[in-house]
């Protein structure tokens, strides 16, 4: 099981979106795609993790995202990614993948509504 009690790192990456994207209330659309996105930077990275990608690889693949809010989205999920163990079984990294990709949709989601629960 996947442990990351602090949904600091979904909420901020999305709240620097917001800042930075919109002054209005985003809309149910855009909260979907920025979700949708959110939670696809943070599967990618896991899967790399599981796969036995390196910090460092992660990182300086991160470093050459030319759009520094991407930029700033890949480091924080690659932080927490390392926060948890790369399994041995293909069965308990799917389950990791899988569990890292809810964790950066759900914290995107509570981030954009103001939901905090």
């Amino acid at each position: 099981m996947v442990k990351i009690n602090n949904w600091f790192f979904a909420q901020l990456a999305c709240a620097v979106a917001l800042s930075s994207n919109a002054v209005a209330a985003p809309s149910s659309d855009e909260i979907m795609k920025e979700c949708a996105i959110s939670s696809s930077i943070a599967r990618g990275i896991m899967e790399k993790r599981q796969h036995g990608a390196s910090m460092r690889q992660l990182m300086e693949d991160a470093s050459r995202t030319e759009d520094e809010y991407m930029k700033g989205i890949k480091t924080l999920f690659i932080e927490q990614a390392f926060r948890v163990p790369s399994y041995e079984s293909a069965e308990r990294k799917s389950k990791a993948v899988d569990e890292f990709e809810n964790l950066g949709y759900a914290g995107c989601y509570m981030a954009l509504t103001g939901d905090k629960k």
